[in-house]
């Protein structure tokens, strides 16, 4: 059984090999794997290598202008004014989009959050 774990996780790991993570705390969500890898008593394959993005620290410039209080996600949604989301994981990425663009200044015409819903399969 832990062998397969081990197959499983390291096509994984290849899979994500060189890619980025873009994430609000994506050190958060990987901590669900290494937890998980612990749990089964193995370790990330050596050739494990991606990048680890939050967007909102690209909001740094706005903490320290008093433009906003914090650099959760939430804050600089809130600071860029866009809105709240529903804090589910389609609406987190969702906003992490939105904030990513709008601090790159990347014009992207977005959908509501409930057309974006009406486009998924039932």
């Amino acid at each position: 059984m832990i062998l397969s774990y081990r197959l499983a996780w390291t096509n994984l790991y290849r899979i994500v090999q060189g890619t980025h993570w873009v994430g609000s705390n994506p050190n958060f969500d990987l901590g669900f794997f290494q937890e998980y890898l612990d749990a089964v008593g193995s370790e990330p394959p050596r050739l494990a290598g991606h990048k680890l993005i939050d967007p909102t620290n690209q909001a740094v410039g706005m903490l320290l202008r008093g433009e906003c209080k914090s650099l959760s996600q939430a804050n600089v949604a809130k600071a860029l004014d866009l809105g709240e989301e529903p804090h589910t994981a389609l609406g987190d990425a969702y906003q992490l989009l939105q904030i990513f663009c709008r601090l790159n200044d990347i014009g992207m015409h977005f959908p509501s959050y409930h057309d974006l819903l009406k486009e998924l399969p039932q």
